[in-house]
């Protein structure tokens, strides 16, 4: 299964920081600057969030899952290890 839409963290950041200068006008996102801080945490935390969310499709799907989660997915058809 693949997921799309899946970003890495420089992907993130890169899209905050043309977005506050796009929309908000903040010229000053280079590094050190208080805008650029918020933007890395931010990506970061974001970062964190699709990865959890890429574990989670592929532990539901039978072709990627593993695990007790594969043995979750055994158990819902009468299967077991």
């Amino acid at each position: 299964m693949t997921i799309y839409g899946i970003k890495n963290k420089s992907e993130i950041l890169i899209g905050i920081l043309n977005s506050l200068e796009k929309n908000a006008g903040i010229t000053a996102v280079y590094p050190g600057s208080i805008a650029r801080a918020f933007a890395e945490a931010f990506s970061s935390e974001l970062s964190d969030l699709y990865e959890s969310l890429r574990f989670t499709f592929s532990q539901s799907n039978l072709t990627t899952a593993s695990g007790k989660s594969l043995d979750m997915i055994g158990a819902l058809y009468g299967i077991a290890r």
